[in-house]
């Protein structure tokens, strides 16, 4: 399973919300490029970044996502504001490995399978869930979609995979999401990352058994509840 730390950037910063609220914000007094690097340098083999501010459609840190990439010199996977496949083609072209993709393929799943198809095994579906239901434009707006019926819209499609987050323990250190986890694997034909809440080294276990090949871990790491070697430990037992 991989363990994969995350940087979340906002107006050029390294931050954490609450719940995805954008009024509940952390800026940490780092730069995006020394965090990644800080990331690899401990042993990460892949780091997980979302564009905050293309993510709710208020402008980019396109020039920051591409220098993370460009010098964190390990797998990266892109997220926040992909809504077309200009966006995928230039987050690939900067050297991104992959790309995840949440409102659009909320949106126009069809539109975003012929992408995959394009570009397969290189884009994840985001599930991006609020009391089972998918939520789009930054989480600040509720999908039409159950996260099982997202799944079944993209159960034929050459995705990467997905990657869940259940937005209410996302920021909060309270412990991730592996029962309902366990659904989203048991209905999923690809593999499944879990996001949101992983704080100690007994929530990664816990996605493990639940079926996760892997966890996102953020605000644990800047707060200090959670090591990365720790967190990689964990993995690797």
């Amino acid at each position: 399973m991989l363990l994969i730390p995350a940087i979340d950037i906002l107006g050029g910063r390294t931050v954490r919300l609450l719940r995805g609220d954008y009024s509940k914000v952390t800026t940490y007094d780092a730069n995006p490029v020394d965090v990644a690097c800080g990331f690899a340098a401990e042993g990460a083999r892949r780091i997980h970044v979302v564009d905050l501010d293309a993510a709710r459609g208020r402008g980019d840190n396109f020039d920051a996502v591409r220098a993370v990439v460009e010098a964190a010199g390990v797998e990266v996977e892109v997220g926040g504001g992909v809504r077309g496949p200009e966006a995928v083609e230039r987050l690939l072209s900067v050297g991104a490995s992959w790309v995840i993709v949440g409102t659009v393929a909320a949106e126009r799943p069809g539109e975003v399978g012929a992408w995959t198809r394009r570009w397969p095994g290189r884009i994840y579906v985001g599930l991006d869930a609020r009391a089972g239901m998918i939520a789009t434009h930054g989480w600040e707006k509720a999908g039409a979609w159950t996260v099982a019926e997202m799944l079944s819209q993209y159960r034929d499609a050459p995705v990467a995979g997905f990657v869940y987050t259940d937005i209410s323990r996302d920021g909060a250190m309270e412990g991730a999401a592996t029962e309902s986890l366990e659904a989203v694997v048991a209905h999923s034909q690809h593999e499944v990352i879990l996001a949101g809440g992983v704080t100690t080294v007994d929530d990664i276990l816990a996605a493990r058994r639940a079926g996760a090949a892997g966890v996102i871990v953020g605000k644990a790491l800047y707060e200090g509840r959670l090591s990365l070697k720790e967190a990689l430990a964990a993995v690797s037992l």
